[in-house]
């Protein structure tokens, strides 16, 4: 059996849903906020641009914590424990302005664990922090500008100690760092386009192509609020932009325009579709609370657990996440990348084989 998936081409996932017990399976991924503070207050940020944040106040628990080196060590413990196979860092905060995030890469790193983490990279980064930082196995850049000028005008930095050359310096040296190892390839960047940045994709491209990044990964800014005026789709402009810069820098870099992925499994009408998905990741954030993605992290009614007071994550996983998952439909949440997977696992329950070449990859496990 072929699955174009990636979530499907570990056997554990295959073996459970054939088996029917992929409510007990454990997750392959989990994602891990390390701080909801960051050091920038990006224009499209749901978490720190003022404009957008006041729009999730009343439903989301959001405080700048920022998680103990205790907390993180018993928390990576569990997970090298129940043998976890990847952890990304990602989060409402940028997940290195938790100084001891490097140093949890380290240990995740030396007992296996295949780890990613996604930064702005424009801060301040100690040399032996560099080194820790590119042993992970996937490293994405929130570029999402491409000059000094555009990052002070997209990113607002809160400090001047962050900006764009920092950014590059830091990724260069990331890279020097890991092809001294015989490392190469793991590094690229995202660039989420809105009406304000739009006009910078070309250059982007052309920075990104000129580092020599592995690829720039473009998308719409989603619309994460039901009502919101974002829209989930370029602009026209942008879409001439995207193939532009497709056709200059194609042979140099991977240029992922998100074309091809616009209006695609972003909202559902299936009202009984559940989320399969979050049996195989789940989300933690800085607090401990666990969310089954990154995209319900917006509203704290989708907590189910708190690794810190709830008995850990085996203890979670075998009596909370169940009765939980089986209450929430992919329909009444806002937006889900997901829902080609969790079509294909429903269908699969079913015994209905016909559609598992339909869904695109799940960025998630593309490092794995």
């Amino acid at each position: 059996m072929k699955f174009k998936d990636n979530f499907f081409k570990h056997s554990n996932v295959v073996h459970s849903i054939e088996e029917g017990n992929i409510e007990s399976m454990l997750p392959i991924h989990i994602r891990i906020e390390p701080t909801e503070a960051c050091n920038l207050s990006c224009k499209f940020c749901i978490w720190h641009s003022p404009s957008r944040r006041i729009e999730i106040e009343d439903s989301v628990d959001l405080k700048s914590r920022v998680m103990s080196k205790d907390d993180m060590y018993k928390l990576m413990k569990s997970i090298v424990e129940l043998k976890i196979q990847a952890v990304s860092f990602t989060g409402s905060g940028d997940p290195l302005v938790n100084k001891y995030t490097p140093s949890m890469i380290n240990y995740l790193v030396s007992y296996g664990v295949k780890v990613g983490i996604t930064s702005n990279f424009s801060m301040d980064i100690k040399d032996e922090d560099i080194e820790k930082i590119s042993q992970a196995t996937w490293i994405r850049w929130s570029q999402n500008s491409s000059s000094v000028v555009s990052f002070d005008l997209i990113h607002r930095p809160k400090s001047k100690t962050s900006n764009y050359n920092n950014a590059k310096s830091n990724i260069l040296k990331i890279m020097s760092s890991r092809k001294a190892r015989g490392v190469f390839g793991g590094i690229n960047s995202s660039f989420v386009v809105h009406s304000e940045n739009e006009k910078y994709i070309v250059d982007a491209a052309r920075d990104a192509s000129r580092i020599k990044l592995s690829e720039i990964i473009f998308r719409p800014d989603v619309k994460l609020i039901k009502d919101e005026e974002t829209s989930d789709e370029y602009s026209d402009f942008a879409i001439e932009e995207l193939k532009k810069a497709n056709k200059l820098f194609e042979n140099i870099i991977n240029v992922d325009t998100g074309l091809d992925r616009v209006d695609e499994g972003v909202h559902t009408l299936d009202k009984n579709l559940k989320c399969y998905y979050a049996y195989g990741s789940f989300y933690i954030a800085a607090n401990g609370d666990i969310y089954p993605c990154c995209y319900t992290r917006i509203d704290k009614r989708y907590v189910y657990g708190n690794f810190f007071t709830d008995g850990g994550l085996l203890d979670i996983i075998n009596n909370k996440r169940e009765k939980f998952l089986d209450k929430l439909k992919v329909h009444n949440c806002p937006s889900c990348p997901y829902v080609g997977t969790n079509t294909i696992v429903k269908n699969l329950i079913g015994g209905d084989t016909n559609d598992l070449n339909s869904t695109n990859n799940s960025e998630d496990y593309v490092f794995l």
